[in-house]
């Protein structure tokens, strides 16, 4: 007579592989929990970084972020302006007067332009890496289920 148990949960617990359940547990426990911060902080920051590239912008550490958005040959001139013209200014096209002489009001655009491209840039880059995040972990349930002979 076949095996009974095969319509039961003893089939079941013959058949199950505990290194395979152990692994993707593991697999769980250590990539799931990153992936799903990860994915939400992408999403969650995106404000915070405009924010910290704003109040950042003159620094030295954001020189090529300054190369890439602002117009040629201003990222260390006039595009480098601090927010608000800085502590001695009102303004940044009073920093840009004291500084390089410059009256055209020019500054304040240059900088505006130059920032909303970095943030644009950030937004896109954030929201690329908390899509892929997820998809990550789309594909690490839909592995572990499959491991486990589910469709």
């Amino acid at each position: 007579e076949p095996l009974r148990a095969h319509n039961s949960g003893t089939y079941a617990a013959c058949t199950v592989s505990l290194s395979k359940l152990v692994w993707f547990f593991w697999w769980i426990v250590f990539l799931m929990g990153p992936f799903a911060l990860f994915g939400f902080f992408c999403f969650d920051f995106q404000d915070f970084i405009a924010t910290w590239i704003q109040h950042r912008w003159s620094d030295s550490n954001l020189k090529h972020l300054r190369e890439v958005c602002c117009q040629s040959g201003t990222a260390e001139f006039q595009c480098r302006a601090p927010v608000k013209g800085g502590i001695n200014y009102t303004s940044v096209d009073a920093w840009c007067e004291g500084t390089f002489n410059q009256t055209d009001g020019e500054c304040e655009t240059i900088v505006e332009n130059a920032q909303e491209q970095c943030f644009s840039i950030a937004r896109a880059v954030l929201t690329v890496s908390g899509i892929v995040s997820y998809m990550d972990i789309a594909m690490l349930v839909r592995r572990v289920f499959r491991g486990f002979g589910a469709t």
